[in-house]
């Protein structure tokens, strides 16, 4: 089955989700106060778990479910190291190269996973998810994404899709609703801009949160299945349609009548939720890792989760791609193919993704995570409820553009996306850029099959 169709069926996980109740190797960072230390005693089996939970409520949640494990399994000693997510794709790749990679650690689909696969870096976990129905966990189509080639190669976690959030307060002070078109979302951006108020917040430092806008424009207005196609590297794809500047110069349009927040190349994504949080910017954008956080965390005010709610990425009317589509996918753990300590990681794995401790993680994450019934009215609020039944509703989902590219193909452009903010870089020159270094990659990929 082709990923185009995997993605399209992938919606239909939180059916599934929903009926059962009748989704980077720096300096690590240091554990919260009272977590559990680590085990040393002597004979235990060492499994390395490299995670990107470094805020909360992600990382006091996976402390507890790891305390709970080795007071389960004391003959494994389990060690997580932390490292932040916008340094995790460089520190991973140098991990895993230099033969120093976690023994389980995080992964995303599709090309980024693919070319582990080819370097035969990760195990093949096909067989193991046969046994005792282990894969059968997984809410449908979440599993598939995560395989190549007829096998699979890692397993799903969190289904992360992207929303626009805005304040519900400075919308309705002035008789705003929430756009559902782009030319919707342009006229509320001016309506703010008028005043003086940045309309919407970004953070582009690390530089992929900007393609967020582009890949959601490509797919409305060029489709998904031919975007598709030009992002895989077997394939014939050259993004030659038209399409792909349009939503280049969409994107420009808004750097250029100021509708991004400023600084946006320099602003972090702590910086950027506090711009949300402190009720500077009416509108972002971001996924629903940051759900939980906005909802009711140490980074915003007490009752701010009352004060915004979200919309979904609008429509291009005119366009040739599903207009109801969401933009996201799922994140998942591989095994290094590596591990000196096989059993033991499989067994964390296992216990990371069982029923219950999945409930666990939807009550203290508020995300989606894709383990059948783990999503119900007991563990998920409102909004993640609203969630996966928007999941549920959406024909399809088009995935990030940078977990879809190759890797030299992906820096190359997220590079030249970020001088669109300035001015530096021109829509056409992005397009050329990227156009250069996909075609420089097919040619190279046959070498690592």
């Amino acid at each position: 089955m082709g990923l185009t169709k995997l993605l399209a069926l992938g919606c239909a996980a939180a059916a599934c989700v929903l009926a059962s109740t009748d989704c980077r190797r720096s300096a690590p960072v240091s554990p919260p106060a009272g977590a559990v230390p680590v085990a040393t005693g002597s004979g235990a089996t060492v499994v390395r778990f490299g995670s990107v939970w470094v805020n909360e409520p992600r990382k006091s949640t996976l402390e507890k479910v790891a305390a709970e494990f080795r007071a389960q399994h004391p003959e494994i000693d389990l060690r997580i190291e932390y490292t932040q997510p916008d340094d995790y794709k460089a520190a991973i790749r140098t991990a895993v190269a230099g033969g120093d990679a976690p023994d389980v650690f995080f992964v995303w689909p599709g090309e980024w996973l693919r070319k582990f696969v080819r370097g035969r870096q990760v195990l093949d976990l096909t067989d193991e998810l046969a046994k005792d129905d282990w894969g059968g966990r997984f809410i449908p189509n979440a599993k598939p994404l995560f395989e190549y080639r007829g096998r699979a190669w890692g397993v799903p976690m969190l289904m992360q899709c992207a929303y626009f959030l805005y304040n519900k307060g400075m919308f309705a002070e002035r008789g705003l609703a929430p756009p559902k078109t782009w030319d919707e979302l342009l006229e509320v951006c001016e309506t703010f801009k008028r005043e003086g108020i940045s309309p919407i917040g970004l953070s582009n430092k690390d530089k992929w949160p900007l393609h967020h806008y582009v890949s959601i424009l490509w797919q409305r207005i060029v489709g998904e299945d031919r975007v598709l196609d030009d992002y895989d590297t077997e394939s014939e794809g050259a993004f030659s349609d038209p399409g792909y500047l349009d939503a280049l110069r969409m994107v420009r349009l808004f750097a250029d009548r100021g509708y991004f927040s400023e600084n946006a190349n320099g602003t972090s994504r702590e910086t950027f939720r506090q711009l949300f949080a402190s009720e500077r910017v009416p509108i972002i954008m971001t996924g629903t890792w940051d759900l939980g956080v906005l909802q009711k965390s140490d980074e915003v005010p007490e009752g701010f989760g009352d004060k915004w709610d979200m919309f979904p990425l609008p429509e291009v009317p005119g366009g040739r791609g599903s207009q109801a589509y969401m933009m996201g996918a799922p994140d998942g753990y591989a095994v290094w193919a590596d591990t000196k300590s096989r059993d033991a990681a499989l067994t964390w794995l296992r216990f990371l993704t069982s029923p219950d401790v999945a409930q666990q993680l939807v009550s203290g994450l508020q995300e989606l995570v894709c383990v059948k019934g783990a999503v119900n009215e007991q563990t998920a609020g409102d909004k993640l409820l609203r969630y996966a039944t928007d999941l549920e509703a959406a024909p399809g989902v088009t995935p990030w553009a940078d977990i879809m590219l190759e890797s030299s193909v992906r820096e190359a452009y997220l590079d030249s996306l970020s001088g669109t903010l300035d001015g530096t870089v021109s829509p056409e020159d992005v397009l050329t850029t990227l156009r250069n270094a996909h075609a420089k990659a097919r040619a190279e990929t046959g070498t690592e099959s």
